[in-house]
């Protein structure tokens, strides 16, 4: 198979770029990152074609029927919801799918939506993501035996997540205070709510109401206390930690499974990667004004510091 003919044989591959988000800068960036890599791999005649959901939950499943009925030979995944929505589109299609997810088993390859024709495949963050935020509160609070967690269910991925969290917790003897926050306006009540349980530090599950509002939920974790872990736009104003998706190499190793489609390998035989650990951000500024101290070896492991 040549790169500049589609696995089918009868012209130039048929790739389609999906997500759910809007086609904001930063997600229009990701496309441009992956579509480069397919470019790098030989897919240069390949023709391109990008679907934006506009963050509309109720236009998705018709978007991914409409992909589906054009015949791509693959579609490139990039939000846990587009993949939900393809998983749907596909039940009865070998349409292939590489996708990024936060928790691609736990949210998409599972349950009631998961392909029946296992066409799905891609990226997700590795088993020990969990384990690896409490024992970065462990290390920074020591003698930690009791958490708070903020979730929205409304997302796929955060039922999974609690999930995982509590089974690490349960590991190394840590009690996880499970709050359902579902409203912008109840983000610091929530916490403060917590914070009167008697938590004594609090991680943030993965929501893009949570992503949105960093900034309030790192002052309200602070005003109470609480060092707070979430995902980068919590440590960004005023969490102590944070993990960010390394997006480059994710979209470098979902290139990859997408040019192993495209040159005829069966996505049934292409495992999901969890081998791509986020990029660990440490604030120092909110760690110093909570009275904690970062060990060495938890700075040196750092990806970004910053100090706000």
């Amino acid at each position: 198979m040549t790169p500049d003919r589609a696995n089918r044989g009868d012209g130039p591959a048929r790739i389609v770029l999906f997500t759910y988000a809007a086609a904001e800068p930063f997600h229009t960036a990701l496309m441009d990152m992956a579509q480069s890599n397919l470019v790098g791999l030989g897919w240069r005649d390949a023709r391109f074609r990008r679907v934006f959901g506009g963050r509309d939950l109720q236009a998705l499943p018709g978007l991914a029927r409409d992909i589906v009925a054009c015949g791509p030979d693959i579609v490139l995944s990039f939000m846990t919801n587009a993949n939900l929505a393809m998983a749907a589109a596909t039940q009865h299609s070998p349409v292939p799918v590489v996708g990024w997810s936060m928790d691609l088993d736990g949210a998409c390859l599972t349950g009631p939506q998961a392909p029946v024709l296992g066409n799905l495949t891609g990226v997700t963050l590795p088993v020990d993501y969990q384990r690896d935020q409490l024992r970065l509160l462990m290390a920074l609070k020591p003698g930690l035996r009791r958490i708070g967690h903020l979730f929205n269910p409304s997302y796929a991925v955060a039922n999974p997540a609690l999930a995982k969290l509590r089974q690490a917790a349960v590991e190394v003897g840590i009690e996880v205070e499970a709050h359902l926050c579902a409203a912008p306006t109840d983000l610091a009540a929530s916490v403060a709510r917590l914070a009167d349980l008697g938590v004594e530090a609090l991680t943030v599950g993965p929501h893009e109401m949570f992503n949105a509002n960093g900034a309030i939920l790192a002052a309200a974790a602070l005003s109470r206390g609480l060092p707070a872990i979430g995902l980068e736009s919590l440590a960004m104003h005023g969490g102590v930690a944070g993990y960010a998706p390394d997006f480059p190499a994710i979209w470098q190793q979902g290139a990859r499974m997408a040019d192993q489609v495209l040159r005829g390998v069966a996505v049934t035989s292409i495992p999901v990667d969890r081998t791509i650990a986020p990029r660990l951000i440490l604030n120092l500024g909110a760690i110093r004004a909570l009275g904690l101290e970062v060990p060495e070896y938890l700075l040196a492991a750092a990806d970004r510091v910053v100090d706000s």
